[in-house]
């Protein structure tokens, strides 16, 4: 008799957490959307972008991956057309207004000025600079720009080129980004929500698996297997070795599978990765200036400083952080990302904000490494400022 109870209460429990999932899994893929990768679109075997369905990302995304603006210049003056492209700053995912992410703030602030800037905004989790030339290369190809702005982040897109590993080169037919093309499992949002709590709760990267070249090429993509705690500073030194050795086999990474901090690159800086990223920034560089000359517009960098270059990094951190950075971070402080990125890039102006974000406490997130609004509100001015002298001086 009890046996029988048993078993009657363990299939109810079992079809009330079916009913359960299940209707967690559709209320999930209602707001979020419920075709291919969670938080991407990869029709464009060229150019990643967020996708655009389902209640939360169609507030924020059209269908050409530009994240939609609260704001537009007037009709009756006339404006510049720029493109912004970028990673994640640019997208500004965690912001779920379309007021406050860097392209709406630059034509908020120009509207007024003697010509305001209608800004196209481009911007992909994950992205580093070698996937983001060939997204200018597709963009200007379909549209009409005056400017455009490449901007640039001295936190993680020096090791984005390295796991990129790719030869830039103006054959786009060559080039190919990898993805995770998640199975059944790892496709539901209820296993997304899971893998969220993982990271942000207890630190734990779960990895993951089904790499997809975005042109069926042989299998030349690979993941890395690292596992631990997120939060632990040796976890960051694992991750760089792990990355080198998947590039010493000529192997590229997925773009989007986490977080990643250049203190890996500066950490782990040895001189065939520095003349590896010195000879891809160079390639990208006279990329852009070619397809300046072809498609007839000004070109800028903005870089975005890391925020370790910046403010106290000890602060907000445990002891396992601080003893990290006393033996491993004068060489990254000598070294000073932004300095070796401005280096290689000879074909325009750039603008980097290091000064402008120097002791600024509140331009970061205190346990992240992305800017807030209020850097983005100061960086917004003085790219207007840049963009409106330019113009002004070739009339």
């Amino acid at each position: 008799m009890i046996r029988k109870k048993f078993f009657k209460y363990l299939i109810y429990i079992g079809i009330l957490t079916i009913l359960t999932l299940t209707l967690s899994e559709v209320f999930l893929r209602t707001i979020y959307g419920g075709q291919q990768t969670a938080y991407f679109n990869h029709e464009n075997s060229n150019v990643p972008k967020h996708r655009y369905d389902g209640i939360f990302f169609s507030k924020l995304f059209d269908e050409y991956g530009f994240r939609k603006s609260s704001f537009s210049c007037p009709s009756d003056k006339k404006n510049l057309k720029v493109l912004l492209v970028g990673d994640s700053n640019i997208a500004a995912v965690w912001l779920e207004n379309n007021e406050e992410h860097f392209g709406s703030k630059i034509i908020k602030n120009s509207i007024n000025k003697f010509q305001c800037l209608a800004v196209d905004t481009f911007g992909v989790n994950g992205l580093g600079p070698t996937e983001l030339i060939y997204a200018i290369e597709h963009y200007t190809s379909i549209r009409k720009y005056d400017y455009v702005i490449f901007n640039i982040f001295a936190d993680n897109d020096l090791s984005d080129i390295v796991r990129s590993n790719i030869r830039v080169n103006k054959d786009v037919d060559q080039y190919n980004y990898c993805y995770i093309k998640r199975n059944f499992i790892n496709n539901l949002k209820i296993t997304r929500v899971i893998r969220k709590i993982s990271f942000n709760i207890f630190g734990i990267n779960l990895p993951f698996t089904g790499e997809q070249s975005s042109k069926n090429k042989p299998s030349n993509c690979l993941s890395s297997t690292r596992k631990g705690l997120t939060f632990k500073a040796s976890y960051l030194k694992d991750y760089a070795d792990e990355d080198f050795k998947i590039f010493k086999k000529g192997l590229k990474q997925p773009y989007n599978i986490g977080s990643r901090y250049d203190i890996e690159f500066a950490a782990q800086l040895n001189t065939e990765l520095e003349q590896f990223v010195t000879s891809e920034l160079i390639a990208i560089d006279n990329f852009f200036y070619e397809l300046s000359q072809e498609r007839e517009f000004n070109g800028l960098y903005s870089i975005i400083p890391s925020k370790y270059d910046v403010v106290d990094i000890t602060e907000g951190h445990g002891t396992d952080y601080k003893n990290y950075f006393k033996t491993n971070f004068k060489k990254y402080r000598e070294l000073n990302l932004i300095n070796f990125i401005e280096q290689n890039l000879k074909n325009f102006s750039t603008i980097n904000y290091f000064q402008l974000f120097t002791d600024c406490d509140n331009c970061y997130y205190t346990y992240n490494n992305h800017w807030t609004t209020i850097a983005m509100e100061k960086a917004s001015n003085v790219i207007i400022n840049h963009i409106i002298n330019h113009a002004k001086s070739t009339m």
